[in-house]
């Protein structure tokens, strides 16, 4: 997996259990994140979005490191990444 997210209020530090993650870079995709949530992927640049309902969206962006040969046969490091969002109100 390319990312693996953890994902928290900032006020109280509790798991934030329907978030969603939207990604782009070498994959695009919309994931449910429930407290936490991984994206499979090759190595390259992921900007993403973590959002929630009652909270201030977050955007992020983070280098997997790996390879890519043309062979299909790539190895990534997972980038682990926390985000707390605030409440928006």
């Amino acid at each position: 997996r390319a990312l693996s997210v953890v994902l928290t209020s900032a006020t109280t530090g509790a798991a934030i259990t329907n978030g969603t993650l939207t990604a782009t870079g070498p994959v695009m995709a919309t994931e449910p994140c429930s407290g936490s949530c991984d994206l499979s992927g090759p190595a390259g640049t992921y900007t993403f979005e973590m959002s929630a309902p009652g909270y201030v969206t977050a955007d992020h962006s983070v280098v997997v490191h790996g390879t890519n040969p043309a062979c299909g046969c790539g190895s990534v490091t997972t980038a682990n990444v926390a985000i707390a969002l605030f409440p928006s109100s």
